[in-house]
């Protein structure tokens, strides 16, 4: 069943995933229930998942996409059921904190907000980063991090998609 439009749903907690733990999770096709935008990762962290517009990309290292299977599992994401509150029509942003800058612009309480956005455009310059998968299972993320894949472009047109969250909830997701 899908969310409420905007409402957040998460599976796991960001600790779990430093912590190593990814060898199991619920198949992307439940996940498929519950809306049509959102990030995480498939078992092992082998690979980032984006959700988008409904289809559910696996982006593996050395820049390859594929569409998920139904079957593949999410040790952890966040989805939501993405419509829209509000759109800029015509903004510069240079960095994440810019992002943040906007959306603190358009709510005073954004900073204690758990917001979804998505930027549609064209980027001077993008840096896309893909962890490889755990070698053992286990190994914790911030091992992987040491020889993740990182693919610069330029002058790209695209869709960011993204989730903010607010600082005293570090460890349950990603604050900031």
């Amino acid at each position: 069943m899908a969310l409420e439009p905007n409402h957040i749903y998460q599976y796991s907690l960001l600790n779990a995933l430093m912590a190593g733990v990814s060898s199991s999770g619920i198949p992307v096709s439940t996940l498929l229930t519950k809306g049509n935008q959102g990030l995480g990762t498939f078992v092992l962290m082998n690979g980032e998942l984006l959700l988008l517009d409904g289809t559910c990309y696996q982006l593996l290292a050395e820049g390859k996409i594929r569409i998920a299977s139904p079957d593949d599992q999410v040790p952890y994401c966040a989805i939501t059921q993405f419509v829209p509150e509000h759109v800029f029509p015509s903004i510069t942003l240079s960095t994440k904190s810019s992002i943040d800058a906007v959306l603190s612009a358009w709510n005073a309480h954004a900073k204690n907000l758990f917001i979804s956005y998505r930027i549609t455009g064209t980027f001077a310059a993008m840096k896309c980063r893909t962890v490889k998968g755990q070698e053992y299972e286990g190994q914790p993320l911030s091992e992987l991090g040491q020889s993740q894949f990182v693919a610069e472009y330029e002058d790209v047109r695209g869709t960011v998609v993204g989730f903010r969250s607010p600082e005293a909830w570090q460890g349950f997701s990603v604050a900031g």
